[in-house]
């Protein structure tokens, strides 16, 4: 999703939220109360999938998360991007429509 990111310390995560806020003020969305930041996203990510008892192992690898456990983690190679896509991304649903945003100039054509 983010390809110029750069790995710090073991992982690529400490600069997504310095990301999302620049990417936010491109699109304008200025921070005012209610607002919520990067983090907030990915407790309701997460959340979604917990209330509907998704969080396995294709959701933790999604999440950015190591497997739990050993025979996952250890054994075998990572879940396909398509297998993850499948199983976890394209159960998002927070009943709203969102069409409109496959038209977007932020949506690489």
């Amino acid at each position: 999703i983010f390809p110029e990111l750069v790995k710090i310390n073991t992982n690529y995560g400490h600069k997504l939220g310095e990301r999302f806020s620049e990417f936010r003020k491109t699109i304008e969305l200025e921070e005012a109360e209610g607002v919520k930041d990067f983090h907030s996203l990915r407790h309701t990510f997460s959340n979604f999938f917990k209330q509907k008892k998704m969080q396995d192992d294709p959701f933790e690898q999604t999440f950015g998360h190591k497997l739990k456990k050993m025979s996952a983690e250890r054994y075998g190679g990572r879940f396909p991007a398509s297998m993850c896509f499948e199983e976890v991304i394209a159960h998002l649903d927070y009943g709203m429509d969102l069409s409109h945003l496959a038209k977007s100039k932020y949506v690489p054509k």
